[in-house]
């Protein structure tokens, strides 16, 4: 069950049922932290590694889009959710914080344990993306922004990071992901290998057309690539 608390200025939610997240909780109300270094900055994004206790973790900073920002409470409970399930192979976001002005979100922060490993750069390592995607999709569920970069590969096998976690509906979300994966990988996915024959489902087409809708409206030829 997740609760919130209130910080200062921030309105933090957490699963109340993590010992971890209500560990972290305490220290980051007693300033008990180390700031590390910056892994991203961007106009509305800010990645840094956060130490506590010894233990590293990703601190994600990002400006506010309003209302939009409750998408990152549902991750929350979407992450809870398939843990409960064995779904093992996604980051564990022990905390997310909002700093609200009136009805709209200022500023978005997300916590999760720092995962040691590589982005995927060869066919294995994608391989092991597909697996991960694949079980992810068994249980209704879709990542939402399946570039490569949004998994770490190590022994475990590929991790599903900065996700959107989203519900799948009528399968459209599912090949989205495909669609968006291909796209941004250098080399050709052996697709059906891991998502049987998607060249007869309609959902498929769907989401090659919303992942490819900026080529499609400039009239550039994707179909080679794809298909």
């Amino acid at each position: 069950m997740n609760k919130r608390e209130k910080v200062g200025e921030k309105t933090i939610y957490y699963n109340s049922l993590s010992i971890e997240a209500r560990d972290i909780l305490e220290k980051i109300k007693n300033n008990e932290y180390v700031m590390g270094k910056t892994l991203q900055k961007k106009d509305n994004r800010e990645v840094r590694l956060l130490t506590i206790d010894g233990k590293k973790y990703v601190l994600k900073r990002e400006r506010g889009r309003g209302l939009i920002d409750l998408i990152f409470r549902t991750t929350l409970n979407n992450v809870r959710k398939l843990k409960e399930k064995k779904f093992n192979n996604i980051y564990d976001v022990e905390i997310i914080a909002e700093k609200r002005r009136g009805m709209g979100v200022e500023e978005t922060l997300i916590l999760a344990p720092y995962i040691e490993g590589r982005e995927p750069r060869e066919g294995r390592d994608y391989n092991k993306v597909m697996e991960s995607l694949r079980e992810l999709h068994s249980m209704g569920y879709f990542h939402g922004d399946s570039k490569p970069k949004n998994f770490i590969c190590n022994h475990e096998g590929a991790i599903l990071i900065d996700t959107k976690l989203k519900r799948s509906k009528f399968g459209v979300g599912k090949w989205k992901d495909v669609a968006r994966l291909q796209k941004r990988t250098p080399e050709k996915l052996d697709l059906t290998r891991y998502f049987g024959d998607y060249r007869k489902n309609i959902a498929y087409y769907l989401a090659v057309a919303w992942v490819y809708k900026k080529e499609l409206f400039r009239g550039v030829r994707i179909y080679q690539e794809v298909f």
